[in-house]
């Protein structure tokens, strides 16, 4: 489980978990409701072996090993469902 600090700052898990921020092709890709699936394309291809998918925390779509997102995100809902359950969540 990610500690206080960690999630209190989203972009410093990408580089923790191994995960690309589309900072630039984000505004690009747009609303994750109706991508521009050109720009979406684009991100693909830079990154052929990874998954692609919007981090709502930060409003950027992100790219990186599947296993590495999907940890990021179960660690982030392990943290908050230690803080509703009053357990230490490694503060």
């Amino acid at each position: 489980m990610m500690g206080q600090e960690l999630f209190e700052h989203p972009h410093r898990q990408y580089r923790e978990y191994g995960i690309t921020a589309l900072t630039e092709l984000s505004s690009r890709i747009g609303n994750p409701e109706d991508p521009n699936m050109d720009a979406m394309e684009e991100a693909l291809a830079n990154s052929p072996e990874d998954a692609i998918t919007f981090d709502e925390d930060t409003d950027l779509w992100i790219t990186g090993p599947d296993e590495a997102i999907e940890a990021m995100f179960d660690d982030r809902e392990a943290f908050v469902a230690a803080l509703l359950e009053d357990v230490d969540p490694g503060l």
